[in-house]
């Protein structure tokens, strides 16, 4: 949502016309207020209750990728099959 609202900001500020009177002053103070105060809360709740992530050791008979060919790959096949399976399924 912040990002939504920063597009809809700039495009206001894109679209101003000279000499028109606007009250982008306090939109954008509480654009920031509101985003800043968010990032602030988030890190005071981690700190408040900290949460441990539990792996498990069972990751060994993975292997890595061998290079970035295959890596590109994969990443090219997924985007092109994802679509596609979503519009198989309906989804």
């Amino acid at each position: 949502a912040p990002i939504l609202v920063l597009m809809l900001v700039m495009a206001s500020i894109a679209n101003h016309q000279h000499g028109q009177k606007t009250n982008i002053r306090p939109i954008l103070f509480l654009y920031l207020l509101g985003t800043f105060s968010a990032a602030l809360a988030a890190v005071v709740f981690s700190f408040a209750f900290p949460s441990t992530l539990h792996l498990s050791s069972s990751a060994g008979d993975i292997s890595p990728p061998s290079g970035i060919v295959e890596v590109m790959r994969g990443l090219v096949m997924s985007m092109v099959s994802n679509p596609i399976d979503a519009l198989l399924k309906g989804n």
